[in-house]
């Protein structure tokens, strides 16, 4: 028996990072309970003492009082830990005590407002459960606040960090004897050797170190040893060859500096990240201050098969269409290494909508080419996760023109104008069907009529998104969206062409979001049947709603949900805990989804049918599965297992499900939050009843079609 607890416990958060030893010392003060269906639940034993509960098979129904009634817990789910005996982290009063006689544990509800003792657990089905005392318990994690952080309420920094983790170890994308590129410092990864001189050294002598070494690069020395500067093969073939610089010239007079460092410890996907910040291909390794060696960006090409610098590079220089899409697939093929590296949602949101944004841009730049020069200036617009940059696979199009006034100042479209824009718009649409950006099905697009407008013509747009009654002649009938495409739209950004104008239009949509929510509108907070996945509303497509509407209205706020919550932080005041753990369950959820968009992808080796293959996953036109916010990723054909979790893909409770738990209840914590705008969300009520319904006047249906879900 006790080997049995031992197994199962080795699967389930937080014991499953304990060492055997405190396993077996567990194993040893375990009970088993059987619960018939029905059965109410005892919060403490014969002695009086408290109880934790692990549900190894059936369903636990928990009731904290909470409008949405009870939650149903299933097997490797945990319950029952008193708020007294967890304070890891300084997150302490963060409930009410939950521990006392007649009480079975704690909700787990973010924030000390919206945290709320069970006050019941009951057998919805036969059950069986581990009974473990609380006190062993307390004992077997001592020394170890960060697993005592996952039985307590609220997403925690232990949970993202234990659940990014092991999302990327899914991916099982690994180098070097399987250690993650985020282990791998730079010190390891750089090349044996390197070319050093005294920066006063002449050229020829430091061309001839360089050759003398095989490197592409010398790294030039000050008087003290440090380095002081840096000449590349790229700067002899421009400022020496090219420039026709004397070759007895001191190194220092035409030495790039000053030079980059990293230190040896660094990790090497910190290092690369740096460098496509900076567009450079060399950094210098240095231990302390002295230099031990050159990285340079092919090198880590090299061992990975991809580079960001040099992919922004080759879009760049791409000079045919034909070009770019040979460059296309690379992206996908990033995204995946960053993911299964370990990278972080501001990471991958820095990097890979960058790329996209470069190939859109590429786009314009070679149909102008052959059009000439635009008659007036003009805009790409990114709507949906393309603009909050949550789309880090190649996604459906989702997007827009917007134009200014004329030369002579005039605000209509004569007819060179509009078939100037029609002719190029339509050349973008089907460069980026080519790319991998499958077109969107309702025509959600620049070159559809309807979505190429001035600002005023977005304004009013806006304006009837809004709830305003739609204007007989225009194009698009925004009757026709449903109500998270209707949402989605809200999330505007500016891609390429005259940003100005684009943050105009972004704007636009601020202030038009922002009025609908002061007057009361229900519909941006309303959940519809397509947020949901298995009758469940999605947490992420719930944390994106909410964090929407309670930033509208303040202009110039970036679309980002991350930016989003935390532009609420600085304002939350006792509510910055709730807003915090919102923040951590964002940016677990966005890399979860992500990991299955992968999975569905072929493990990045799909994502180019653009009829509708892998690559035209997405919603709303506009985004990829990095928003749709799956209820489980094991529902995704290919998804792997994440390791260790008990049940595997059968869906049984483990890190995953108690992370998606505790998004739920972050989402619901939220709830309580004013708006920066000084709007307080009410409850939207039970997804397709009457709140779900926009109360303004002109509302959309919340019935969606499939792929509506921004």
């Amino acid at each position: 028996m006790h080997e049995d607890v031992i197994r199962f416990l080795k699967g389930v958060p937080p014991f499953r990072f304990l060492p055997r030893a405190n396993l077996r010392a567990l194993a040893f003060r375990a009970q088993v309970a059987f619960c018939p269906a029905g059965e109410e639940l005892e919060a403490v034993g014969d002695d009086g003492a408290p109880l934790l509960h692990v549900v190894v098979k059936g369903t636990i129904a928990v009731d904290a009082g909470a409008p949405e009634g009870a939650e149903h817990l299933g097997p490797g789910a945990v319950f029952g830990w008193p708020a007294g005996q967890s304070d890891p982290g300084g997150r302490k009063g963060r409930a009410d005590q939950s521990g006392q006689s007649g009480q079975t544990g704690q909700t787990g509800k973010a924030g000390p407002e919206a945290a709320q003792p069970i006050t019941t657990a009951r057998a919805a089905t036969d059950a069986l459960c581990y009974l473990l005392p609380v006190q062993a318990v307390s004992d077997a994690l001592d020394g170890r606040p960060d697993l005592r952080e996952l039985l307590a309420p609220g997403f925690g920094p232990a949970l993202l960090e234990l659940g990014a983790a092991a999302l990327a170890r899914s991916g099982a994308l690994a180098w070097q004897g399987g250690r993650p590129w985020q282990a791998v410092t730079a010190g390891e990864a750089m090349p044996a050797g390197f070319a050093a001189a005294p920066a006063h050294v002449a050229l020829r002598e430091a061309a001839r170190r360089m050759t003398e070494r095989h490197r592409s690069a010398i790294v030039l020395l000050d008087d003290a040893g440090r380095a002081a500067g840096i000449l590349t093969d790229r700067d002899f073939r421009s400022r020496v060859v090219a420039g026709g610089a004397d070759h007895d010239l001191p190194a220092s007079a035409l030495m790039s500096a000053p030079v980059l460092c990293v230190q040896a410890m660094a990790a090497c996907l910190d290092v690369m990240l740096l460098m496509a910040g900076r567009n450079i291909h060399h950094v210098v390794v240095v231990d302390g201050e002295e230099p031990v060696g050159v990285l340079s960006s092919h090198d880590l090409m090299v061992l990975r098969g991809v580079s960001p610098t040099a992919l922004a590079e080759r879009i760049g220089a791409a000079g045919t269409l034909t070009e770019l899409v040979e460059a296309a697939p690379r992206a996908d093929a990033l995204a995946a290494v960053l993911l299964g590296e370990g990278a972080r949602p501001h990471t991958l949101a820095a990097t890979l909508p960058d790329l996209h944004d470069r190939m859109a841009a590429r786009l314009f730049d070679l149909g102008m080419a052959v059009l000439g020069p635009p008659p007036r200036p003009w805009c790409f617009l990114a709507f949906g996760a393309a603009a909050r940059r949550e789309a880090w696979f190649r996604h459906r199009q989702w997007n827009g023109l917007v134009l200014g006034n004329g030369p002579d100042g005039t605000r209509s479209l004569d007819d060179h104008a509009a078939e100037y824009f029609g002719t190029l718009a339509r050349f973008v649409r089907d460069g980026l069907r080519a790319l991998g950006f499958a077109p969107c099905p309702q025509g959600r697009m620049a070159a559809s009529p309807g979505w190429t407008l001035s600002v005023s013509g977005w304004r009013e747009r806006y304006r009837q998104l809004a709830g305003q009654e739609y204007c007989a002649g225009a194009g698009q009938n925004v009757s026709s969206m449903s109500l998270p495409v209707r949402r989605g739209m809200f999330d505007v950004r500016p891609v390429c062409g005259d940003m100005a104008l684009g943050l105009r239009v972004a704007a636009e949509a601020d202030a038009a979001l922002g009025g609908a929510v002061r007057a009361g509108a229900r519909w941006p907070l309303a959940a519809s049947g397509a947020d949901q996945a298995d009758g469940v509303d999605s947490p992420l497509v719930g944390l994106t709603r909410m964090a929407r509407a309670l930033t509208a209205g303040q202009g110039g706020q970036p679309p980002e949900t991350l930016a989003r919550l935390a532009a609420l932080a600085e304002l939350a005041g006792a509510r910055r805990g709730a807003l915090a753990d919102a923040r951590r369950a964002c940016e677990y959820l966005l890399l979860r989804a992500a990991h299955a968009e992968l999975a569905a992808r072929g493990a990045g080796e799909g994502g180019d049918d653009a009829e509708g293959g892998p690559g035209a996953m997405g919603d709303a036109c506009g985004s990829g599965g990095a928003v749709t916010g799956r209820a489980n990723m094991h529902d995704v054909p290919g998804m792997p297992s994440i390791p260790d979790m008990p049940g595997g893909a059968s869906g049984a409770d483990s890190l995953d499900a108690l992370a998606l738990r505790r998004a739920r209840e972050a989402v619901r914590a939220l709830h309580a939050v004013q708006g920066t705008g000084g709007m307080t969300p009410v409850a939207t009520g039970t997804p397709g009843g009457a709140d779900a319904r926009a109360a303004s006047v002109g509302a959309p249906s919340g019935t969606a079609r499939r792929g509506d879900t921004p």
